[in-house]
């Protein structure tokens, strides 16, 4: 059976995708694009395949849809897709801190509520699936202390609407395991990959190595006995940045 993913142009689905592809040689990736003609879906696609092996390149197909709209916005290629997906990885959300509670709803929560309607169409029609849901550590909100990933209800207010929308996801996602295969992710700030050190496309985080990088920072708040694993991510920056020691 073959996979559907979302959020494949975004920094975590993209790496995501390389994975899937070196674990399952034999499996099929369709990617959700938000485009709607032929120009659109191949714009979309470059950036995706750029990344891959021209191998690899060829096992990923683009699906146009929106996890938006109902029924993922796939038209005449939902029932092809309910007939061949086996897995559903969801990536696909804002992550923007200042976003309005209404786009995070949009977005985030009715979002995800129409991936599990997906899966729920896909086991319906006598497939096995299993639902991947990628949320995010700061659900736990303004929550101290340790929680276990058994726990995600604890009376713990948020600090924006991305926050309260991944919990609201989550949620939705956990109520959806009572009939589905369900599994939950909670990555916290990605900011690069330790080996080789490439950054992904977290700004704020890029701005933060900058401002060392070109002497307008000198310290930085952080616990002195934690392991860093920036150095090398650090390093990718400056030599992107073009400095130069």
């Amino acid at each position: 059976m073959d996979i559907l993913l979302t959020g494949a142009t975004g920094a975590i689905g993209g790496d995501l995708l390389r994975h899937l592809l070196d674990a399952r040689p034999d499996v099929a990736v369709h990617v959700l694009l938000r485009a709607q003609t032929a120009e659109e879906v191949h714009a979309r696609m470059l950036p995706v395949h750029a990344s891959l092996s021209r191998e690899d390149a060829r096992r990923v197909f683009p699906a146009p849809g929106d996890i938006l709209l109902d029924a993922l916005g796939l038209g005449a290629n939902r029932q092809n897709l309910i007939g061949r997906i086996g897995e559903i990885y969801h990536v696909a959300a804002c992550t923007s801190l200042s976003q309005t509670m209404e786009d995070a709803r949009r977005t985030n929560l009715l979002g995800t509520e129409h991936v599990i309607e997906f899966a729920r169409a896909v086991r319906k029609a006598g497939n096995p699936v299993h639902l991947h849901h990628i949320s995010t550590a700061y659900v736990s909100g303004t929550r101290t202390g340790c929680m276990r990933e058994d726990e995600l209800e604890c009376g713990q207010e948020f600090f924006n609407y991305y926050e309260w929308s991944k919990f609201e996801a989550e949620r939705a996602v956990r109520k959806a395991g009572a009939d589905l295969p369900v599994t939950v992710y909670r990555p916290g700030l990605v900011v690069g990959i330790r080996a080789p050190g490439a950054p992904t496309g977290s700004r704020a985080s890029i701005r933060c190595c900058n401002g060392f990088i070109v002497g307008s920072w000198t310290r930085f708040p952080a616990n002195p006995i934690s392991s860093s694993t920036w150095r090398p991510w650090i390093m990718s920056v400056a030599l992107s940045s073009g400095s130069r020691s």
